[in-house]
């Protein structure tokens, strides 16, 4: 009897091992919404449906990745591991930096054409934030990409000699602002702090309340991180006055009614801790 049942159950799990390992046939989602089918066998890896993804839609392998349900799908895992019924759904996500590389390569393009054309530096400026700007965002969107902060730091740095050359602070204040948040993101609260002081100090010279509601939101930001809550609360209050003053802008007011209260309960925390330590 004991016998019979250890072989029902080998039998079951053999049943189970050839079952999953049956092929079956996936859905591909590109990115413009276009359908490729793909056939896998049990045993296949990830990486081998890609590969087959790869050859179909002439794809570097190295240049997407696969998700199922939101989740992205590891090289190594056997497909029959995975919860695959036949037509399920798979999407293909770009991962390589293609895109930017092709912005960033019109860009310098256009560039050239400025910087030859009698030295047109209005063309030139615009084109350095462009590129600065460029890689900031790449660098905020995705983490593999932080090491755009670095450029975009020059670009826009270089864009802000161009415009004050030019006399153009509408120009510079935008370059302040970015330049800004990049050496918040990068870790640098004393460069931050002064870059987005000017860009705010900018907007209010120029009447750009728009403008100065970022730069008071980001300063806010900045004195936090710094700890220095007495100041982050002056700055969201102001931000709270210019945003009741601009038209469209009331949503803005209400989550610095938000930041405000955190940072109210915040900076009652450190007085109790002082209480505490003193």
């Amino acid at each position: 009897l004991k016998l019979q049942f250890l072989y029902f159950i080998g039998g079951e799990a053999s049943y189970m091992m050839e079952h999953k390992a049956a092929p079956v046939a996936l859905q591909v989602m590109l990115p413009n919404s276009v359908f490729v089918a793909v056939h896998a066998e049990g045993v296949e890896r990830v990486l081998d449906v890609k590969e087959k993804v790869a050859q179909a839609v002439g794809l570097r392998i190295d240049s997407f990745m696969l998700t199922f349900e939101g989740d992205e799908l590891a090289n190594g895992v056997k497909v029959m591991d995975l919860p695959f019924v036949d037509q399920s759904e798979l999407v293909l996500t770009m991962t390589d930096d293609s895109s930017i590389s092709e912005t960033l390569k019109e860009l310098h393009e256009k560039l050239k054409v400025a910087q030859v054309n009698g030295g047109d530096n209005y063309s030139v400026a615009k084109v350095l934030f462009a590129m600065g700007k460029a890689c900031f965002k790449e660098a905020d969107k995705t983490p593999k990409y932080k090491d755009r902060y670095a450029p975009a730091l020059t670009y826009l740095t270089e864009s802000a000699e161009v415009w004050k050359q030019l006399d153009n602070d509408e120009g510079g204040m935008h370059c302040q602002y970015y330049i800004a948040r990049t050496h918040r993101y990068m870790g640098n609260l004393d460069l931050a702090l002064t870059y987005s002081t000017q860009a705010a100090d900018a907007a209010r010279r120029l009447n750009d309340h728009k403008t100065l509601m970022r730069c008071l939101n980001d300063l806010g930001h900045i004195h936090s991180d710094r700890l220095d809550f007495a100041s982050a609360l002056v700055v969201y209050k102001e931000t709270i006055i210019v945003a009741k003053d601009t038209s469209g802008a009331d949503h803005i007011g209400t989550a610095m009614h938000e930041e405000l209260s955190i940072l109210l309960q915040r900076n009652a925390e450190v007085l109790r801790l002082e209480d505490v330590l003193f």
